[in-house]
């Protein structure tokens, strides 16, 4: 997955979140997005996902620019996977018919098919057992894999995760990562707002360090843990890697 960010500006509620962010063309897999509470992470991540469209600036994935009008941001949306914090799946639908849903009403999928399609999927992540109960019978995990799956099962042209785990306790947490590293290994391009630094650490290829609506630093995920260049960044890792 290719990114490129031109002078991206977007304002919220009276504040500016983004504030002519730019980031050169980088190539990853997996994108590690990670930095500071309020610093534009999970923004961006939906200006991405076609769910905010920015105030000026541009954002080229794959080499083509993202849209910025409604017609436009709805056919984008149809080709990007994207998991919140909460999960979201449809209470009053069992597993199997959240899964339905958007291969049916979104992508115009024939009923025979998207039946196969999301019961392989399922059972692709041991969760076949599970199909037909709804998400009050499911716990955290086990709702925030259905989600992945869901948001899987389109065949998006990548993954945006906006802190997966952040709702779950370590062990569910520990379910999900699992998922989402097999998900990346598979070769699935994956961008991931996470607060997990040991696994973003594992898991990515890139790491971007967002603040006060800035991207200040990126690189090779390696060389970005072992060698910082900016003293924020520096900061932000000793003191969240020894918690």
């Amino acid at each position: 997955m290719d990114l490129e960010i031109r002078d991206l500006q977007l304002g919220l509620g009276g504040k500016d979140i983004l504030q002519g962010m730019t980031l050169p063309q980088v190539s990853a897999n997996v994108f590690a997005l990670i930095g500071p509470s309020g610093g534009g992470k999970s923004t961006l991540l939906r200006v991405i996902g076609g769910l905010l469209p920015p105030d000026g600036g541009e954002v080229l994935l794959n080499r083509e620019r993202l849209p910025e009008d409604e017609k436009s941001l709805r056919q984008c949306r149809r080709k990007t996977g994207m998991v919140f914090q909460n999960w979201n799946l449809f209470h009053h639908l069992t597993a199997f018919e959240n899964l339905m849903l958007p291969l049916t009403q979104v992508q115009g999928m024939p009923v025979e098919e998207a039946e196969a399609k999301s019961m392989a999927c399922l059972e692709r992540f041991q969760l076949a057992d599970h199909a037909h109960k709804k998400p009050h019978q499911l716990s955290g995990g086990q709702q925030q894999r259905v989600a992945i799956i869901r948001a899987l099962v389109i065949e998006p042209r990548c993954l945006l995760l906006d802190e997966p785990t952040s709702a779950l306790d370590p062990e569910m947490a520990a379910q999900v990562l699992e998922m989402i590293e097999e998900v990346a290994a598979q070769g699935t391009p994956v961008m991931l707002v996470t607060h997990h630094l040991a696994f973003a650490r594992r898991v990515s290829d890139t790491t971007l360090f967002l603040a006060e609506g800035q991207i200040t630093e990126h690189g090779p995920t390696s060389a970005f843990f072992e060698r910082p260049q900016t003293e924020a960044c520096r900061r932000f890792l000793d003191r969240v890697m020894r918690m």
